[in-house]
């Protein structure tokens, strides 16, 4: 009868043990696919190619590296669908050969965009960075087309472009060629409900979601808290070049 309970007791011991590990299987095989960003208007000759131009730093702290910041935007436009991105250093070096210093006006930026034989530039400041929990990190960026053209010389200024009313008023439009700047500006603070739910959203795909930390863990680094943040960034700067192409295409047909 005690030979009898044991055996029943082990065979049910060795089932649940058995489930376990098939459910520890099942979770560790499992994989969900990562929010995924796509350029919003199709190129038939091919991926369309931006250079980041290094961010400048007005956060008021020298903790932030603005380069490596660049360098995570630049990772994050390679991610999209439609988009390749040049690498910093080569952004730098031909800034260096052409004696910019920094890029204050659209003729700068179309002679470089041109440099690079990129189309499109993608300029930018941090404007906040607190790297303590929960971190802090605001960025405003604005995308100069290389077809641009600003016949009144203003100053090309991408903390100025995020206040603009649209998303089209800095650059005048004069053709469908003439692509103005789309821009976008963010603060994500780490105490925002709203900011926390685009970090677990980015997080899922890209880390196990039932680890130790689970989504939270790009919280806890701001090395990865700043690739979501470049993620935002890109994502939203996307969605105002959405916005712009459909405004031109319905200007176009409304000649």
């Amino acid at each position: 009868m005690l030979f009898s309970r044991s055996a029943g007791l082990l065979a049910l011991v060795g089932a649940l043990l058995a489930g376990l590990l098939a459910c520890s299987t099942q979770r560790a095989d499992r994989l969900d696919t990562p929010e995924v960003l796509a350029y919003p208007e199709p190129q038939l000759g091919g991926d369309r190619l931006w250079a980041v131009v290094p961010l400048r730093n007005e956060s008021g702290t020298s903790a932030v590296d603005s380069l490596r910041v660049a360098d995570q935007l630049g990772a994050s436009i390679t991610e999209v669908q439609g988009l390749r991105a040049l690498p910093t250093n080569r952004v730098i070096d031909a800034m260096r050969a052409l004696e910019f210093v920094v890029i204050d006006d659209p003729s700068q930026a179309r002679t470089l965009a041109q440099a690079l034989g990129a189309d499109g530039l993608v300029l930018g400041t941090i404007t906040a960075y607190d790297p303590y929990d929960p971190p802090t990190i605001g960025i405003s960026l604005a995308l100069f087309d290389r077809s641009g053209q600003d016949a009144e010389g203003n100053s090309l200024d991408p903390k100025r472009l995020s206040y603009q009313p649209t998303a089209y008023s800095y650059f005048p439009r004069t053709s469908r060629q003439s692509v103005p700047a789309s821009s976008v500006a963010l603060h994500l603070d780490g105490r925002n409900h709203g900011v926390l739910e685009r970090v677990r959203r980015f997080a899922a795909g890209r880390h196990d979601l039932e680890g130790a930390y689970g989504w939270r863990r790009y919280l806890a680094s701001m090395d990865l808290y700043e690739r979501f943040a470049a993620h935002a960034a890109i994502g939203d700067l996307l969605e105002s070049e959405r916005l712009r192409l459909g405004y031109a295409a319905a200007e176009e047909e409304g000649r």
